[in-house]
């Protein structure tokens, strides 16, 4: 059975959870007991329930969680719901959750369980900060109150009662400080990851609270879980404030304030003077790679690494840091993959093999789409697709849950979900399919189950699609790649043996299927692009600033991917092509809902959106090009989002240090002209990639020169671009089998690398890079 990592806390909830039941309980069933008597109950439940977690026995820890079920299964359930089957705890009527008398019978008997087994006596405000905060996430504000109210021996007690109730009376909003503020909206979120973090935050903040304010020190450490709890909401500004209060103090070269600063900018898409930030954080790295203390990869993520201006070898470097991190959290656990490779090779061409795909991104998104049209195509007679899942099947909207019914019969036996499970029985799970070959379509993405991984629960585990990159972990030896985006000079980049597709590695979705609207054959057609010319226009009037031109002369230059692939050359290109062309005008896409023609946007994190809006438009303004010209408007509806782009965009310019990767793919179906410049690193390799493959060769520039100068011209001269649109449509339609969207010559190639992947490995101790050639029809594969 999976337990949360911090016994404590869950033992002081469940502790509070027997009190209010349990004390009425064997108050009505057996009066005659005393408190002390009670005491000595509570103590005994909470010492094998904490020894038994401690000793990792299952068995005994669930015998002394039922012992405290019994008394409260409502509150049972809200705090072991994420951990396993809600199911199997009926809710009975809600109870009070709290008897002001347990003050005298509970926390002396928890103080005593925590004092005797773990050693913390002196620790009593962490515990207090750390279960407030968790009860918060809870949105249980009384019973936050009513715990600290326990706790009247404590010197910091009654000054945070009194700031806590002041949350709880007049809301957030009355309340100056950060940190209160943080745990507000913690409340509301109800995010359990982010929930944990900020009780670990709250607690390290009270504890330097606690010493002298003087010190130099706790100041320093004050400014950073001040940036720490600041970042976790998004309120980036606030954090650079903070941190560079501590750089101008004297800890220029400090190196946890300078990774939290890097990361904060970046975030905050603040991009001037980016690259003399990652110079001084390479040299902050190099230190950290030699000393593994702390972690490179807890500087800086290796996705942000990928999207950064560090060169690819440190970009690895992190990924590497990544590994080591969480297979030293498995210390003592043994792989499990024990089996010899050629007792399962299949020894004829009758003989399937059994491949596993494990995800989180299962449903209504560009993974789940696209590698549910290869489980559609794969060979019955060559492979037995097992699926894993890593979240909750029920999660996210109907469409989402409609795609995974589909994925699900696509895969023949179902999603098998592991979200339930811990990383240890997640891995045993996996096992137990006798895998030969197991497909990470997560990588270091959020979402993620790396551990699951590092048990090696397969004979042969890819990296392949979501993280675009090397993973730098030993546990998963190859990666699914293509001569474009790896070529034979750049393997010293990657840890992983290299799978070559034949032409693209990227996998396309069926969009034949997913947006047959944009099969239509008009090219250029009014109404969406009408929307953002409007407001272009309408922001031009707010300016004060004349603007000619309309629908049928003005042209729309487009970049859809997330702000976190920017940098300051990808926008030195807009800036260029846009002075060059006077009547474009430039539509950008933030992380938030769509509301209307205005381009006003909406979500939970406006402010954080206006920030980055500002910055980039004050960037832009910089550089020549008036804020009226920039339109930024929130995402399409997934329905109708394709459609809106391919009307009323004329051309896409690629960001230059992360590529646009399934963006690319659909506006490349919808013909539209797609623009790049392929770099150093996989990521700003594949827009190359898929155009190549597409034959779109003219497409793909040799520097950012000649990406401006094909822009302009596409831009300026309508017939040239109407002329590269009906080429893209013609390409689409032939049907080759050359083509970027043949999915099922595209499943035949995979399959041909699983299969010689796997002979190689039986046949050589060593892995070996490989090259799979195209092949025709099969009649075997049919």
């Amino acid at each position: 059975m999976y337990l949360p990592k911090r016994p404590t806390l869950l033992v002081t909830l469940l502790v509070l959870s027997w009190g209010d039941g349990g004390m009425r309980h064997a108050a009505g069933k057996h009066s005659e007991h005393h408190d002390a008597e009670q005491q000595e109950f509570v103590y005994e439940v909470s010492s094998r329930l904490v020894g038994s977690i401690k000793e990792g026995k299952a068995a005994t820890t669930w015998r002394a969680i039922s012992c405290l079920r019994r008394f409260d299964r409502h509150l049972a359930m809200l705090v072991f719901a994420p951990t396993f089957d809600s199911s199997a705890v009926r809710p009975r009527k809600k109870n009070k959750l709290f008897d002001s008398n347990i003050s005298r019978t509970v926390a002396p008997a928890l103080s005593r369980v925590i004092a005797e087994r773990h050693g913390i006596a002196g620790s009593r405000l962490s515990i207090l900060a750390q279960t407030t905060a968790s009860l918060f996430c809870s949105q249980n504000y009384s019973l936050a109150l009513r715990w600290l109210s326990l706790h009247d021996y404590l010197s910091e007690g009654s000054k945070m009662h009194g700031q806590l109730r002041e949350l709880e009376e007049e809301g957030s909003q009355s309340v100056g400080s950060i940190f209160q503020k943080s745990i507000v909206q913690i409340a509301s979120s109800q995010q359990d990851e982010s929930c944990f973090r900020a009780a670990q935050l709250l607690r390290s903040i009270v504890r330097i609270r606690r010493r002298s304010k003087g010190s130099d020190h706790v100041q320093y450490e004050t400014y950073i879980y001040q940036a720490r709890l600041s970042m976790l909401f998004h309120h980036y500004s606030v954090a650079i404030s903070a941190l560079e209060r501590i750089m101008t103090g004297g800890r220029e070269n400090d190196a946890q304030a300078l990774c939290l600063l890097v990361n904060a900018q970046d975030s905050n898409i603040e991009l001037r003077g980016q690259q003399e930030r990652y110079q001084r954080l390479s040299r902050v790295l190099r230190q950290l790679f030699q000393s593994f203390s702390p972690p490179a990869s807890q500087c800086i993520s290796p996705f942000s690494a990928l999207a950064s201006p560090l060169t690819p070898l440190e970009a690895l470097m992190v990924a590497r840091s990544a590994a080591v991190r969480e297979r030293s959290a498995l210390r003592g656990v043994k792989s499990l993959s024990v089996r010899r490779l050629e007792d399962l090779l299949p020894n004829s061409p009758d003989r399937r093999i059994s491949v596993g795909y494990i995800t989180s991104e299962w449903g209504d998104n560009s993974v789940g789409r696209e590698i549910h049209a290869v489980l559609e195509r794969h060979s019955a007679r060559r492979v037995r697709p097992v699926c894993f899942m890593l979240k909750d099947p029920l999660e996210g909207s109907l469409r989402a849950r409609e795609w995974r019914e589909k994925t699900s019969r696509a895969c023949g036996s179902g999603l098998v979900p592991l979200h339930h499970l811990s990383d240890v029985e997640g891995a045993e799970r996996v096992n137990k399919e006798r895998l030969h070959v197991l497909v990470d379509l997560n990588g270091w993405m959020s979402g993620s189950r790396v551990r699951i991984l590092a048990l090696q629960p397969a004979m042969l585990q890819i990296n392949y699609k979501n993280f675009v990159g090397s993973m730098g972990a030993d546990f998963e030896p190859f990666i699914v790649t293509d001569k474009v985006c790896s070529p034979p000079e750049f393997v010293q980049d990657y840890q992983e043996k290299l799978l070559l597709m034949p032409r693209s590695f990227y996998v396309t979705e069926d969009y034949s299927e997913t947006h047959p609207e944009c099969l239509q054959d008009e090219e250029f057609s009014v109404p969406h692009k009408r929307e953002i010319v409007e407001v272009a226009r309408a922001q031009s009037e707010q300016r004060g600033v004349k603007r000619s031109g309309g629908v049928s002369t003005d042209v729309v230059i487009a970049n859809f991917n997330n702000w976190k692939k920017l940098d300051m050359r990808t926008l030195r290109v807009w800036a260029k092509v846009m002075g060059e062309v006077p009547n474009s005008i430039l539509w950008l896409m933030s992380m938030l809902p769509y509301e209307g023609p205005s381009g006003a946007v909406g979500g939970g994190q406006e402010e954080l959106d206006r920030c980055q809006t500002d910055s980039l438009k004050s960037i832009l303004q910089s550089l020549g090009v008036d804020a009226s010209r920039v339109v930024i408007t929130g995402l399409l509806p997934s329905e109708t989002h394709l459609i809106a782009k391919q009307q009323a965009t004329d051309v896409f310019l690629d960001s230059l240090a992360y590529n646009a990767h399934s963006t690319a793919v659909e506006l490349i179906w919808a013909n539209v002209p797609v623009l790049t410049c392929p770099e150093l690193k996989m990521t700003a390799r594949v827009a190359s990639s898929l155009l190549l493959a597409h034959g779109m060769s003219a497409l793909v520039a040799r520097e950012a020169r000649d990406m401006e100068d094909v822009a302009v011209r596409l831009l300026r001269e309508r017939r040239h671009l109407k002329r590269m649109r009906s080429e893209l449509r013609r390409r689409r339609r032939s049907g080759s089998e050359d083509s970027l969207f043949d999915i099922s010559q595209w499943t035949r190639s995979f399959e041909d690398g699983l299969f010689s992947l796997l002979e190689a490995s039986a046949s050589s101790p060593r892995h070996l890079h490989i090259v799979v050639s195209s092949s025709g029809p099969d009649p075997r594969r049919q």
